[in-house]
């Protein structure tokens, strides 16, 4: 799931397209690229207001970052309807614009009523948009963690659940480090927010905006604490069962993304642990070494590392609500793999969809110096994640696995 910003209050006149480059601050813009920028973003409000991606499309940059998606997936999420707003843009005022060397970047405000959206638009030497980020006028809301906390968690249908309370109401939720920003379940919360740019949820079946954007005033599990997130609206009918009754919703990347978070399968627990300045965590007395060290980096919010099959090394994005491991193709690694046989169902929440994958297990999978034996696999190609594979739940049920996100490691015991 991605998310852009909040919004801000906004005084123009109904139905004005305002463009203010003459009086605002400018850094060596030409005139005639000041004209092409007033253009383009004059046909990036009607693209809004007529949810119409074919209007929007000629002025996109070939390489357009939404942000800071890859370009595949800004792309697809602008056709999804990224861009499109619950209310009308009556005007887009301009703040700033300043020269780059690929181009441009102007700050403006999309208003609608009363309410604006602010955002950072950049475009290249044709006043083509290359880039579109949320420029927030104040930093969102965080979650701390003061001190280390157990949390027990329930597995249902191959996946973790914890116990938390959102707004004075306790229930369950998906842990779920494959969303970039905290979900909602429509079954139990309303689109409150007037105004606000909707992000899209990346899934198996592709990419998909939510289904509103609610206000949260609290968020506690366990140690965790945070106050004023914006959730999203999804549909999570098809995972709710009553030993997780009522879902609310899921945990994701942004609630942790400041902490080391370790997965104790047999125990069905997970620790949360802040992290220092340095990066580390305080080891637990007898605490064993790990058998891997792992580095990561970040694509999009998903740690990306490389898993060893036979001679070929496979790019792995990790997600801890992937209920399934998924290698994109068996190129290569034919000989080290037992097919099971035909899926012919993919769900992402809500209702399954039809699909023809193969399912089976891997002889020998190394990550770093660990080895894990006739690993499950679905061959399945990720939508625009192109040559990716993913871990999930799968491998955190073989042994004791720690993530830490802001050292971008990954420890695992054996």
């Amino acid at each position: 799931m991605l998310f852009l910003p909040r919004f801000r209050s906004c005084r123009l006149p109904a139905l004005a397209l305002v463009l203010l480059l003459n009086g605002c601050q400018t850094s060596r813009i030409g005139r005639v690229h000041q004209e092409e920028i007033k253009s383009s973003l004059r046909v990036f409000q009607n693209a809004i207001n007529g949810r119409s991606f074919e209007t929007l499309n000629p002025i996109l940059s070939h390489n357009v970052q939404v942000d800071g998606l890859p370009p595949e997936m800004s792309l697809a999420g602008l056709k999804a309807g990224m861009q499109w707003m619950p209310a009308r843009v009556d005007g887009i005022q301009i703040l700033s614009a300043a020269k780059q060397p690929q181009g441009s970047e102007v700050k403006v405000v999309l208003c609608m009523g009363n309410k604006g959206l602010p955002l950072r638009i950049g475009f290249d030497q044709q006043a083509k948009i290359r880039s579109i980020d949320g420029d927030p006028v104040w930093k969102p809301a965080g979650a701390t963690v003061p001190t280390m906390f157990t949390s027990r968690f329930i597995v249902s249908g191959g996946l973790l659940f914890v116990q938390a309370t959102i707004n004075e109401r306790t229930g369950f939720f998906l842990f779920d480090t494959g969303s970039s920003h905290l979900l909602l379940n429509q079954k139990y919360f309303t689109a409150n927010m007037e105004t606000g740019m909707t992000g899209i949820s990346a899934g198996i079946h592709g990419l998909r905006p939510p289904g509103g954007l609610v206000k949260v005033r609290s968020l506690r599990w366990e140690g965790l604490q945070a106050r004023d997130l914006i959730g999203e609206l999804h549909d999570f009918s098809n995972m709710e069962r009553p030993a997780i009754t009522p879902l609310l919703g899921a945990i994701s990347h942004a609630e942790v993304k400041n902490c080391s978070v370790v997965f104790e399968w047999k125990r069905k627990v997970i620790q949360v642990f802040p992290i220092g300045r340095n990066g580390t965590r305080r080891l637990a007395k007898g605490e064993a070494a790990p058998t891997a060290e792992i580095p990561f980096l970040y694509f999009v919010h998903l740690p990306l590392f490389n898993a060893r099959i036979g001679d070929k090394e496979f790019p792995m994005l990790f997600d801890s609500g992937a209920q399934v491991n998924l290698l994109p193709t068996l190129a290569g690694v034919e000989n080290h793999f037992r097919p099971f046989g035909q899926l012919t169902g993919f769900s992402d929440g809500g209702d399954p969809q039809k699909v023809s994958a193969v399912t089976g297990a891997v002889d020998n999978v190394w990550l770093g110096a660990a080895s894990y034996r006739w690993l499950p696999f679905v061959i399945h190609p990720l939508p625009y994640f192109a040559g990716k594979g993913m871990l999930g739940v799968p491998i955190f049920q073989q042994s004791r696995m720690e993530i830490n996100f802001p050292a971008k490691k990954i420890f695992l015991w054996q």
